[in-house]
């Protein structure tokens, strides 16, 4: 006989666990491509690629899915460049 309740006090605590990964994830991609902004990176490849870079080293790091980080990635891009009038000094 399957227990239900259990399973889903299981699945809650794994969600819970993913959900907290995933707020250190952003919390450091945040921190990371803020300090990498400057006024024209959005117009420098050279800019982008670091940036890139670290954003792949930080989903690496916690274990994001490899078939995931490409687009991963360039989700992170496309919303830095939309918030980075606010970031760049």
């Amino acid at each position: 006989l399957l227990n239900i309740s259990g399973f889903l006090i299981h699945y809650r605590g794994i969600l819970q666990h993913y959900e907290y990964i995933l707020k250190l994830i952003a919390q450091e991609l945040v921190n990371s491509v803020k300090r990498s902004v400057s006024v024209d990176w959005t117009k420098r490849e050279n800019a982008r690629a670091q940036i890139r870079v670290k954003v792949k080293r930080i989903l690496r790091k916690y274990g994001y899915p490899p078939d995931m980080q490409a687009r991963a990635t360039e989700l992170v891009l496309e919303q830095a460049t939309v918030l980075c009038k606010e970031w760049a000094t």
